[in-house]
């Protein structure tokens, strides 16, 4: 999983984690300013796949034909990074859980990160990262702050 800190204007929302085959999925272009123009265009691996008169694109029943690297387009507000949406089949007995069901962030947004059970619970796990060198720490060694049973953080420019 990789989280993203941007610059620009515009992200896409996709979730974080691999959905579940079946699932609806709503991928939502979100825009630091606003417009007039709510028009908004949806790409799929390159090649457009839907224009939407909203922010919003559902998918009601997701498979794994839908996933792929997508990307929103509003004309006057110019073009999100790509964000990859991964399907799977079952849900996995433990995962990451993100304070907000996204890997596009805007510079400077928080984010608090937490492993959590099928059944909710989050006791006894740690959030640890590998940095691009590759040394693994946990949250709030070099990085980020432990808080309760969760890691938060705040993006900054990459």
């Amino acid at each position: 999983m990789k989280l993203c800190c941007l610059v620009g204007a515009v992200i896409l929302e996709s979730p974080v984690l691999p959905v579940t085959e079946g699932e609806a999925v709503t991928l939502h272009c979100r825009y630091q300013t606003t417009s007039s123009n709510l028009t908004t265009d949806f790409y799929k691996d390159g090649s457009l796949i839907r224009t939407e008169s909203t922010e919003e694109m559902t998918i009601p029943a997701v498979s794994k034909s839908d996933e792929g690297l997508y990307k929103c387009h509003n004309s006057d507000l110019g073009e999100s990074p790509q964000s990859w949406l991964a399907v799977g089949g079952l849900s996995p007995t433990a995962s990451l859980r993100v304070s907000a069901d996204r890997s596009q962030f805007f510079e400077y947004e928080s984010v608090s990160l937490s492993c959590e059970e099928q059944q909710g619970s989050s006791t006894g796990w740690r959030v640890k990262r590998y940095s691009a060198s590759g040394k693994l720490s946990d949250c709030g060694t070099d990085w980020g702050a432990v808080e309760g049973e969760q890691c938060s953080l705040t993006t900054t420019k990459v």
